[in-house]
């Protein structure tokens, strides 16, 4: 699994760790990815000339890019000096060798290899290399479990006297053993994510990791090494700065410490309650806060504190700062753009724009409760973001993500048109509102215009305006009649009216010129 890659999330959280100084062994264990993996991304990081805090900063399309060009190098050259680590420790080993003598012989075999300092720390983490086992005390500040208990609590509808039986989350510091335990209505993503931000809430800050039991809810693909995160839970994870760490299927000494917290609040919270009806969730939450804060200050058997005081004073200080703001649920879609250059959100029944670079192509939609997000499917990166709108069947659009042909389609209208007509003299604007107002559709108004606008490259502009002073003339409103006029030079030419007679045809046959019916028997 060493050339496994890993997702732009955890490399985030990489990056952030070695900054704070971990050890590439308690990145894995944390991350939960193989420590072949970590060693090899750090070393692709030790590569690049940036600093972790300047890698951090950059967005994750930005990283990923990075990364993509450095890796293969970094893997071929790394590869080359793990051929040679059996090697090169022999060496170290007989009489008068040091690093640096030893380095030499390895670069003038390999001009393209490292130099001395990554050499030199690349051959010692082989040599430190070994099976080591951890203690599992856990440190303040470090580590938050988390789970459900199997049993639930009742809230009785007061109209029908129907009882619903609600679920109850529990989280319970590592360290300090300070407990948090809230009712919720079931076991989705939305209501974990939900009271996972209520729990950091309580405690007033975030530990380095949280450990959950494999929740559906938490954990899409659960596995002995590298279980599968969902992504929203493991971006909640990021907004709080904090590693989700899920424990091992079927490895109960994993979560003894949760496991023995839910056996102690049955005793001490769910008993109480036992002999009350709520009617509401609100009111059993309220009823479980009050129990809790009397579990939290009985006193630890055999002591003289409780979770309570030893929380206040030992771990509370180490706990990460709480963000400004809750973190906002994520919905991922992944969808193609239609050939009108917009993306369907089925959520909202809605359709959103995106460059028309990206028509026919796939992207990644993520909608939060205020927003829309468009990223590129391949390279991450955010292509467009927009207002999240609730106008069934609705769109909306940004005219920069319009193809130009079709930006300037949209701005038609009468007054655009006439503005531009008014440029190319003073018979021209009359001349194309008669042919908006003859016209049964305004784009066949909007393409006549267009038209004789066009030939001004061929005829100067006076022309024009007489062509359609004479077609206003004769009421002949086109864009084929001014061509024509032009064309035959008729408007070089003086015009008269057409004699308009009143009488009538004659309706006898009594004219010269009418055969008669007789004509035709």
């Amino acid at each position: 699994m060493a050339n496994k890659r890993i997702e732009m999330l955890d490399l985030k959280h990489l990056i952030r760790l070695k900054m704070r100084g971990a050890s590439n062994r308690s990145i894995g264990d944390l991350l939960g990815i193989d420590r072949n993996t970590v060693n090899r991304y750090v070393r692709l990081i030790d590569s690049l000339d940036q600093s972790y805090e300047q890698l951090y900063k950059q967005s994750s399309s930005e990283l990923a890019k990075l990364f993509e060009r450095s890796s293969q190098v970094e893997q071929e050259r790394y590869a080359v000096l793990a051929d040679q680590f059996g090697q090169l420790a022999q060496e170290l080993k007989k009489v008068g060798a040091t690093y640096q003598n030893v380095w030499s012989s390895y670069r003038q075999a390999h001009p393209e290899g490292y130099g001395y300092t990554q050499f030199k720390k690349h051959l010692k983490a082989y040599l430190k290399r070994s099976q080591v086992t951890m203690r599992q005390d856990h440190k303040f500040g470090e580590k938050l479990f988390v789970d459900f208990t199997g049993k639930k609590l009742p809230v009785t509808d007061k109209v029908s006297g129907e009882v619903h039986w609600h679920e109850v989350f529990i989280a319970i510091l590592g360290a300090s053993q300070y407990t948090f335990v809230q009712a919720t209505e079931d076991q989705t993503l939305d209501a974990l994510l939900e009271v996972m931000q209520e729990a950091f809430h309580f405690y007033g800050g975030v530990t380095q990791a949280v450990v959950p039991d494999n929740l559906k809810s938490a954990v899409t693909k659960a596995s002995h090494y590298e279980p599968e995160l969902n992504r929203n839970f493991k971006a909640m994870g990021l907004h709080y700065d904090c590693v989700i760490l899920p424990t091992r299927s079927k490895k109960p000494r994993d979560k003894a410490l949760v496991e023995g917290a839910v056996k102690l609040v049955y005793q001490r919270i769910f008993r109480p309650l036992q002999e009350m009806t709520f009617y509401s969730l609100e009111d059993l939450n309220r009823a479980i806060r009050s129990q809790l804060d009397k579990y939290n200050n009985y006193l630890f058997q055999g002591r003289e504190y409780s979770r309570r005081e030893l929380f206040l004073s030992q771990e509370q200080s180490l706990l990460r700062a709480l963000p400004r703001d809750r973190y906002q649920r994520r919905y991922y879609r992944e969808v193609r753009v239609r050939k009108d250059g917009y993306v369907w959100f089925g959520l909202d029944k809605h359709y959103y724009s995106v460059p028309y670079q990206y028509i026919d192509k796939r992207v990644q939609l993520q909608a939060t409760h205020r927003h829309i997000e468009v990223y590129a499917y391949h390279s991450r990166q955010r292509i467009a973001l927009h207002q999240r709108s609730k106008q069934v069947g609705g769109f909306t659009t940004k005219e920069e993500h319009l193809a130009p042909n079709v930006r300037f389609v949209k701005k038609w209208s009468l007054e655009f048109f006439l503005k531009q007509a008014e440029e190319l003299g003073p018979d021209i604007p009359c001349f194309f509102q008669k042919i908006f107002e003859h016209k049964a559709h305004p784009e066949q108004a909007y393409k006549a215009f267009m038209g004789i606008r066009d030939l001004s490259r061929i005829f100067d502009k006076e022309r024009i305006n007489t062509a359609c002073r004479r077609a206003h003339y004769f009421g002949n409103y086109s864009f084929r009649a001014v061509k024509n006029i032009l064309e035959k030079g008729l408007d070089r030419l003086p015009y008269e009216p057409h004699a308009q007679s009143d009488e009538a045809l004659p309706l006898d046959e009594s004219h010269p010129n009418i055969r008669g019916s007789d004509y035709y028997q």
